[in-house]
């Protein structure tokens, strides 16, 4: 999985840099094309989800991250934008 992460973080430096380079872009927009488009890929990868299937899997012996989004922060306190009182 490094590997991969590494690989594909190659691919898109290279891109970004051949944009800069050899089509004259200015860098800042280069790498905001790049980042579209690499946000567009991950949308299509996870199917729209912010943050898929992280209950993990049992066959793969993975319990995965069951308290995150759950609103619960260190299993009894609420997240600090929904005090009481907090507007």
């Amino acid at each position: 999985m490094i590997v991969i992460g590494l690989s594909v973080g190659l691919a898109v430096g290279a891109a970004n840099g051949l944009l800069v380079v050899r089509a004259r872009v200015a860098p800042f927009i280069a790498t905001l094309g790049t980042l579209y488009v690499a946000r567009g890929a991950a949308l299509l990868v996870s199917g729209g989800a912010t943050f898929p299937n992280l209950a993990g899997r049992e066959d793969l012996g993975n319990t995965g991250f069951t308290l995150l989004g759950t609103g619960t922060l260190m299993s009894s306190l609420p997240p600090s934008g929904s005090w009481p009182g907090s507007a």
